[in-house]
């Protein structure tokens, strides 16, 4: 069901590679062995991704079984090693997968990747033990109540990422990828204005610079300043 064209294109893309030992591995486990993994052998952006891990269907017994060894993964290292590892793969994205321009939302600097790194980053390195959201905004909202982010981090990060969503959402519909503004119809600035309440485009194009601007910001006070911009 996966991997079968349909009319409309495939279900789902998914990479099969990217389970344990990638190609050699078996592709379904037990839960042991994921486990075991876990705890030995998983790398940190592995446990990134845990952060958001959520049962869709199946056995609620094995899917809870798995939460519980989701959760003991994501709070079981605070060390700076975590740290390092988060700064690094952003450089690593940045060489070689990089933004194509000012509007890629999700890849520029202080974009969406950035907002999602900060809270992930949060999340694993946190004393306290954190539970798993598949939700950003759910995630936010728990490190601002167990006192991990200040208000000032919340409402910072969590304006910034309705801003970009709502951006993105535009984009998105308009089936338009917009690397820079003279890619921009003057009807498509108009639909991307009332989507954030802004007046003109130039006030959006203004709020866009300075809301990445404080993102970035966040993210060098967390986590660090890349390689690539010291």
């Amino acid at each position: 069901a996966l991997s079968a064209e349909t009319a409309e294109g495939s279900l789902y893309e998914t990479d099969m590679r990217l389970r344990p030992s990638g190609r050699a591995g078996p592709v379904a486990t037990s839960l042991a062995s994921f486990d075991r993994y876990q705890k030995e052998q998983a790398w940190t952006w592995e446990h990134m991704a845990l952060t958001r891990l959520r049962i869709l269907t199946g056995d609620d017994a094995l899917g809870h079984a798995v939460e519980r060894v989701a959760q003991a993964a994501i709070n079981s290292d605070t060390s700076a090693t975590r740290t390092s590892d988060i700064l690094d793969m952003r450089a690593r994205m940045m060489r070689e997968k990089p933004a194509t321009g000012p509007w890629d939302l999700k890849l520029r600097r202080g974009g969406l990747v950035d907002i999602e790194f900060i809270t992930q980053h949060a999340i694993l390195t946190a004393e306290a033990d954190q539970n798993l959201c598949p939700n950003l905004s759910a995630a936010q909202k728990q490190l601002r109540d167990g006192g991990i982010w200040s208000a000032d981090d919340y409402e910072t990060l969590t304006d910034a990422y309705a801003f970009l969503q709502a951006l993105l959402q535009v984009q998105r519909m308009a089936h338009q990828g917009i690397a820079a503004e003279q890619d921009l119809s003057h009807a498509l600035e108009d639909r991307l204005c009332r989507a954030v309440g802004c007046e003109g485009f130039s006030t959006l194009l203004s709020r866009l610079e300075a809301t990445c601007a404080r993102v970035t910001e966040k993210f060098a006070e967390k986590i660090g300043v890349l390689a690539t911009e010291t």
